[in-house]
């Protein structure tokens, strides 16, 4: 099953096997596969993925990624949509679930891409921005997202473009952490502030002083030093406290957001954050 590509610039229809646009020019594809629609991010998750490369996955994390899936476990799709793909968590889980579905993944960061490919060689991988998807409308089953739209300068539009390239009563699930309230939340408030100005390597040397600690804050992640490596620790802590943009919405304003876009709640599971499932009308 091909997907159905258009140019991320002027949505003009791009042909399967070889994307190019009449007025962009070809898109090319990387020496591991996949296509590159936008050039390669300079900003802060290109660097993350290059100094954060985790070899085996954290129990923790597969788990937390298996509940977050499991509304399409009863499903038979032909095409699955993983908007930030990461290092291949939930491809790699839906590859089992679904041995014949067309599984694609889109990522702002090349180096994310080719730790995805390296644990799911036969996903077709893209190169793209989640706010403006080179897929045609309506030629997914099934798109998900877990947190990434928080780190997007509009992460409204991104669920737009999700509910977009998804078929009519096709799937879109969503995962985001919600705002924290209290001391909690202001001392998390303090150091958004403040660790984003700070050199990388001062970052780190932070996130090192935290790691002992993850097992005692309160992360939607549930890794810790006591079943996970210090790397993916690491890893969890500078997604929360280095990046330069991150979104925490309400429950309600995802619920909103979703409605105004067209579509039906299915799901939500209460004990994630907020992870919802939902149905194209």
């Amino acid at each position: 099953m091909a997907l159905f590509f258009q140019c991320p610039l002027c949505q003009a229809k791009l042909d399967s096997n070889s994307p190019s646009c009449p007025t962009h020019g070809q898109f090319p594809r990387s020496t591991l596969g996949f296509i590159t629609f936008v050039q390669q991010d300079p900003g802060y998750f290109a660097d993350h993925w290059l100094t954060n490369e985790i070899a085996d996955l954290p129990r923790a994390k597969i788990t937390t990624a298996k509940k977050f899936l499991q509304p399409l476990a009863g499903l038979t799709p032909g095409s699955l949509l993983d908007v930030g793909a990461g290092d291949g968590v939930h491809l790699s889980l839906l590859r089992k679930m679904h041995a014949k579905a067309e599984l694609s993944g889109i990522d702002i960061s090349g180096a994310a891409l080719a730790r995805c490919y390296k644990r799911v060689p036969n996903a077709s991988l893209m190169l793209a921005d989640a706010q403006c998807i080179p897929l045609q409308d309506g030629t997914v089953d099934a798109t998900f997202s877990f947190g990434v739209l928080a780190y997007l300068q509009d992460p409204w539009r991104a669920l737009s473009e999700m509910v977009r390239v998804t078929r009519k009563g096709g799937l879109i699930g969503l995962w985001l952490y919600p705002r924290t309230r209290g001391l909690s939340g202001a001392l998390f408030s303090l150091a958004r502030r403040l660790v984003p100005r700070l050199p990388h390597g001062v970052q780190l040397r932070l996130a090192d002083c935290i790691v002992p600690l993850l097992g005692l804050l309160p992360t939607a992640s549930g890794m810790h030093l006591g079943n996970s490596s210090w790397a993916a620790c690491r890893e969890i802590v500078l997604v929360n406290i280095a990046p330069p943009l991150l979104f925490f919405p309400t429950r309600e304003e995802v619920l909103n957001k979703i409605s105004e876009l067209g579509c039906r709640i299915l799901s939500e599971d209460e004990s994630l954050p907020i992870s919802v499932w939902a149905k194209k009308e």
